[in-house]
Order: structure tokens, then C-alpha cells, then sequence
């Protein structure tokens, strides 16, 4: 027996520590998973029979989970984590197999070529998702004289169970909104121990810490136990639920001022709980409260740059729009800048000295959107204030309205808003009397509103009613030379706040900026500059500097191609090799040769300016 066994062992290939400490760290996640749906799983076996094995994609045994006679078992059959279960080593089997055809298969004794797997019975099945495909999968193994189908839906049960554990985590990081200053962190508690599973860049953004995957790092490797930080930790500890509690953190000497709400859960069928949380920077409560606040349009149409033929055209066309008074629908992707349009638009028409107000129509649940737009009599609904509350039409009369993503709107209360533009009139919630408004309504949407009325989700008629006349704001990655200069204006802004030196871009960062597709537009190339500027006192903005800053996914899959660095690219000390001969002649040619400008502009000394263009015989 014990000459058999050293055989089937031999049959596997083992991969060493390293290798299976890379392998877990890549299937991080299925580990993590996996683990709260097998474990108890297994666990529940009382004659301790059968176990249940983990494999990656490559199909590596990455974890098994089992107790009593099973393992016994597995260790006579060599079946170890960190085995490789490949045709190559062990001929076809049930994971190479099940893997090959993404299906479930079951094998038993002797239906296996390999006499390692001669004494057992497995049923394997993949662990799919929607969007990434295969991602791995599992065994039930049991000794032969187990052999119970059942094993088979135990199997595939227990893969579903990881899909669904997976697709709820992931769908609680896609409802958080993903507007700037909202942070989301999801805690697991189950072990005692407060691991992180859900933390979006926004909580990273507030916190100030390094850009890096936190899966399941303990939390207070990210926020230490200070005494300075007791009111947060009790929070933790304590699983309790707060709302928009304010709270001041400490973090590498740095103070900083939150709001948070927090929630404790309890998945049972996940074998998960522990606490979600929202974050809310200061910064960002006092942004909204200046937007929501003020009434006045700041932007005008000197403001935006439009030097493609495209967007010379939308402006054209919002321009000749200013001079009429019917309503707008822009339309656009997200970030292009459609509230610049809308501004422009009303501070170009007769309303100019008058109210512009602006509401974004996905900021709002359900319930509150309809007190948010017409206001509300006091005592009206539970919370309400006892003198009541002006909604935005009545803060917007005689002036614009500018409903911003007016697509996430409710279609109940779409019907609402269709009879209120075309009678001019409403009541409040909870209000008799009869308000009648003058007011010119711009809506935006980034979506295709023509798509959203052909699945029910918009009104058809009140489509016509807020698109009289239609105005497209063109993508940021169709407007060619706009980018660069855009991109320009923006660097000045930033450095100017930063109290830096404005910087400029080297020929392979305008490259970079034309062929990257922006998908977040306008918005995503500030915020790309922001972030770049605020971690680089180069007065030269690289392409490795740029693609640096793109953590979520390589940057050569999003603009079809690998980027080559060149040399000069490479942030280096202020010397000869930073500056190319034409960039030292672009910037003496802005300046108008002005030396000592373009020398302070540079961040360097005329006597280095002087020598280098010596070097290049520049005069």
C-alpha cells in the first residue's frame, strides 16, 4: 500500500512554495470566495467522506477543504495543494477535462487513465462569470466507496454559490456612486479579523494613501489604531450603524475630516458579515452645498475650446440656440462637458440675469427627487422641515432649469414633469395651491434616450417636450488638437493652484494624449493631469509619467497597441538629457525668446538655459 501511494504522488506536479504563493495571490478573490462557501460547506459533512478541492484557471489545486477520513485519504493519494492537474502530467482527467469543455464532468475508479485517482470518485464543475468567463474551478472528491451522485450537485451547487458571492460583492461596488468624493469600503468580520473586500479609489483618494489593490488587507494596516483614531474603531468594532457621523481620522501624520455612514451585515448564505461603509470628504460636502446653493451660471462659451471642426459646429449651434427660448436636451457622454454648455447657453439668452439652477437627477433617490424639484409643504412626510422647502423650479423662475442625466428620472414621476413643462405649473408635495413658473428647461443625458423609450424606460412624449431642439457635445477622442490644448489650459490652472511652474508635455506625451481613447472624457483628462502634477514637480509632463497614473488596466488594451518608451521619457534629474532641442525651442518661441521666462517656465537657471542652447546652437 505504501509503495502505491509513493506512486500516486509521483504522478503529480508539484509547484513549488513560491510559485502556489503567486497562484493564490493571482486567484486571490476565488480563495477568499471560495473559502466562505467551501469550508462550511465541507464542514457539514459529519462522516467527514468527501472534501472539496479549488483549482485556478491553470488548473493548480489552490485549496482544499475537508476534514477527518478525506484527508486521510488525499494524502495517500498525493492529492496536495499546490499540484498541477494537467494532461501533461497526470493525462486527461476530471479537472483537464472539465476544463477543455468548461463543463461538468464526473469520473470514477478506473474511468480515470492515471492510477492516482483509481480509488476515488470527482465530479468537477467550472466557476464561471458573466464578464471574465471561466475563472477556475471545483472537485468533490470521495473514495470510491462513496460513490453518490449527489457529489455532482453538491458540485455544481457550490459553484453557483461562489458565482453568486462574487456577483454580489460586485454589484455593491457598481451601485456605489461612482462621483467624485464618494468612497466605498466593505469589511469581512467573519474571522474575526477586519478584511477588506470592497474599497473603491475614492475611499484611496480621501484617505491619501498609495494606489495599490487592498483585497483583503487587514484594515488597520490602512487606518493604524491610533488613539487619535478610537471614535472610528469603535465604529468597526462595534459593527455600528451610523449616519453621516463626522469623524477625523489620523494617517501618517495627516489629519483628515469624513463623513461616514455605516451598516453592519449578515449573509447567511454567504457565511459572510461584517460592516459597509460610505465615506464622504468634507471637500466634497461643501462642493455640493456651492452647487446646490448658488444660482448663477459661471462659464460661457469664450470658455470652452473648440478649435475641431466638430466642436465648432456644436457651438455653433448651442450659440444660435441661446437666441431662442425653447427647451434643450444636450446630449453626450459623460464628462464631456455639457453643463458648460448649458451655462453658456443661459448666460447667452435673455434669462442671462436671472436664476440658473441645476440638479442632477441621478444625485436623488425616488422619494426625495419630487420634494427636490417642486418642493414641499411643512410636516408633508416624516423628516420634513416644519416651514416646508422650495423646490427647483420655484428656484428657478424666470430663469433656466438645467436637469442634468434627466434619463434616471423615475418613470412615474417622468409624467409628472411632462404635465408641470407643458401646463407651467405645479403643486408641492403635500400642497394644495396651485404655483405657476417661468421657466426654460436644458436637459443632459449620456445616454441614448432613443434606446431608454424603445425598452420603457422614458417617455416618448416628454422626449419631445425637452428636446425641442437637440445639441450632441462630441467625445473628447474625436476632437483631435482640442486635447493638447485643453490639456494646456488645464496644466496652467493646476500649477497655478499648485504654486508650481507650469509644466508642459514632452513629444511622446502628446502622442500618448491623442491616441488614448478618454473615455471619461474631459473629466478624466483633468483629473489624469491633476493627479499627475500633484505627484510630479517635473516641469515636463511624460508619457511614462501619464501611463503611470492608469492603475485599474494596462493602458495598451485600451488604445489597441503597446506604447514604446523612449528613453528621454524616463523621469530623470534636471540635466542635458531632459529636454529635446525642440521643446527648449518651442518654449523660447512662447515666451517670444524672453530668457529669463523661459528659463523660470523650464524650473532652471538662465545659465542652464544659455548652455544648452549653446548645445543645441540654438540663438
Amino acid at each position: 500500500m505504501k509503495a502505491g501511494a509513493e506512486m500516486k504522488r509521483s504522478a503529480f506536479l508539484k509547484l513549488t512554495d513560491a510559485e502556489l504563493t503567486a497562484a493564490r495571490r493571482q486567484a486571490k478573490k476565488l480563495v477568499v470566495y471560495g473559502g466562505s462557501i467551501l469550508s462550511p460547506l465541507a464542514g457539514h459533512d459529519s462522516s467527514g467522506e468527501y472534501g472539496i478541492l479549488l483549482f485556478d484557471l491553470n488548473g493548480n489545486l489552490i485549496a482544499i477543504h475537508g476534514k477527518g477520513k478525506f484527508l486521510e485519504w488525499a494524502e495517500e493519494c498525493g492529492i496536495e495543494e499546490g499540484t498541477r492537474w494537467n494532461d501533461e502530467s497526470l493525462g486527461p482527467n476530471v479537472v483537464s477535462l472539465g476544463m477543455a469543455s468548461d463543463g461538468t464532468v464526473m469520473l470514477a475508479g478506473d474511468e480515470h487513465e492515471n492510477a492516482a485517482f483509481s480509488t476515488g470518485v470527482f465530479a468537477y464543475t467550472p466557476i464561471n462569470l458573466e464578464e471574465s468567463g471561466c475563472i477556475g474551478g471545483l472537485v468533490v472528491a470521495a473514495p470510491i466507496k462513496y460513490n453518490n451522485r449527489g457529489l455532482m450537485m453538491i458540485a455544481i451547487t457550490a459553484a453557483r454559490a461562489i458565482e453568486l458571492q462574487y456577483f454580489w460583492f460586485d454589484m455593491l461596488y457598481r451601485l456605489d456612486s461612482p462621483q467624485e468624493g464618494n468612497g466605498l469600503l466593505v469589511l469581512d468580520q467573519s474571522t474575526g479579523k477586519n478584511n477588506i473586500l470592497v474599497v473603491n479609489s475614492e475611499v484611496i483618494t480621501i484617505l491619501g494613501i498609495e494606489q495599490k489593490d487592498y483585497f483583503y488587507k487587514k484594515l488597520d494596516s490602512v487606518i493604524p489604531r491610533f488613539p487619535e483614531n478610537n471614535e472610528f474603531w469603535e465604529l468597526i468594532d462595534e459593527a455600528q450603524l451610523a449616519h453621516d457621523r463626522k469623524i477625523v481620522l489620523k494617517i501618517d501624520d495627516k489629519e483628515i475630516v469624513i463623513n461616514v455612514s455605516s451598516f453592519p451585515y449578515n449573509e447567511k448564505k454567504f457565511h459572510m458579515q461584517g460592516i459597509i461603509m460610505y465615506f464622504t470628504s468634507l471637500k466634497r460636502i461643501n462642493r455640493l452645498i456651492r452647487k446646490y446653493s448658488d444660482t448663477s451660471a459661471k462659464f460661457n462659451f469664450d470658455d470652452i475650446i473648440g478649435e475641431d471642426s466638430i466642436m465648432k459646429a456644436a457651438l455653433q449651434r448651442a450659440k444660435m440656440f441661446a437666441y431662442t427660448d425653447s427647451n434643450i436636451l444636450i446630449e453626450g457622454e459623460s464628462g464631456v462637458g455639457k453643463e458648460m454648455f448649458a451655462q453658456s447657453i443661459h448666460n447667452n439668452s435673455s434669462r442671462w440675469n436671472r436664476p440658473f439652477i441645476a440638479i442632477n437627477c441621478a444625485t436623488f433617490s425616488k422619494e426625495l427627487i419630487t420634494s427636490e424639484l417642486f418642493g414641499y409643504e411643512g410636516g408633508s412626510y416624516t423628516g420634513a422641515k416644519k416651514e416646508g422647502g422650495m423646490g427647483k423650479f420655484d428656484m428657478a423662475n424666470h430663469g433656466t432649469l438645467f436637469l442634468d442625466e434627466i434619463s434616471d428620472i423615475p418613470l412615474d414621476l417622468q409624467a409628472i414633469l411632462l404635465r408641470v413643462i407643458e401646463e407651467r405649473s405645479f403643486r408641492r408635495v403635500g400642497g394644495n395651491d396651485l404655483i405657476h413658473v417661468d421657466v426654460r428647461i436644458i436637459a443632459a443625458t449620456n445616454r441614448r434616450l432613443n434606446e431608454q423609450i424603445a425598452h420603457k424606460l422614458f417617455r416618448e412624449d416628454l422626449y419631445y417636450r425637452v428636446g425641442a431642439l437637440k445639441l450632441s457635445v462630441p467625445p473628447l477622442r474625436e476632437r483631435g488638437e482640442d486635447i493638447l490644448k485643453i490639456a494646456e489650459r488645464f496644466s496652467e490652472q493646476i500649477c497655478t493652484r499648485l504654486d508650481k511652474p507650469v509644466a508642459f508635455f514632452s513629444k511622446a506625451a502628446v502622442e500618448f494624449m491623442l491616441r488614448y481613447p478618454w473615455y471619461g472624457n474631459v473629466r478624466e483628462l483633468r483629473n489624469t493631469l491633476e493627479g499627475v502634477l500633484s505627484l510630479n514637480n517635473s516641469p515636463v509632463i511624460t508619457e511614462t509619467m501619464l501611463m503611470e497614473f492608469f492603475t485599474d488596466a494596462p493602458v495598451s488594451s485600451m488604445i489597441g497597441g503597446v506604447l514604446p518608451l523612449k528613453p528621454e521619457s524616463v523621469q530623470q534629474p534636471y540635466d542635458d538629457r531632459y529636454y529635446e532641442r525642440d521643446e527648449i525651442e518651442s518654449i523660447l518661441h512662447r515666451f517670444h525668446g524672453n530668457k529669463s521666462r523661459a528659463a523660470k517656465y523650464m524650473g532652471i537657471s538662465r545659465g542652464t538655459l544659455y548652455r544648452w542652447m549653446n548645445k543645441y546652437e540654438l540663438t
